[in-house]
């Protein structure tokens, strides 16, 4: 089979390996190795993986939009360390030593509940005085 049987069976399949393979009569792993020895394959089989990561960044910026707090603690956790939104512990030793310490385990729960104090604050913030 030519590279451009397997460039329209990637097409046909929007970038699906198995899928590909299984419209070409072929192993997964013959797909595979195909594309790792073709630039032309390899830039098809991208072009989709690019095109799949927009809908999930679609699908995701429509739950932030919702007010979904799952997303929100997702995107905040991934995209928001620029302006702040860095998952911190602090650790106290007995001794001379007092140090906080960036990890990358904060608990969504305790995001969420800062995400909520500051919707709160927020809120309190836009409301008039009697």
């Amino acid at each position: 089979m030519t590279i451009e049987d397997y460039k329209q069976a990637l097409i046909a399949e929007s970038g699906y390996l198995s899928y590909a393979a299984k419209r070409l009569g072929v192993s997964t792993a013959a797909v595979v190795d195909r594309i790792k020895h073709s630039p032309e394959l390899q830039a098809v089989r991208e072009e989709y993986e690019e095109k799949f990561l927009d809908t999930c960044e679609n699908s995701l910026a429509t739950l932030v939009k919702q007010n979904n707090l799952g997303a929100i603690c997702f995107s905040l956790k991934c995209k928001g360390h620029k302006r702040g939104w860095i998952e911190k512990n602090k650790i106290e030793v007995e001794g001379n030593v007092n140090a906080a310490v960036a990890v990358s385990s904060l608990p969504d729960d305790k995001l969420a509940e800062m995400i909520e104090a500051a919707r709160a604050s927020e809120s309190n913030k836009t409301k008039p005085d009697k």
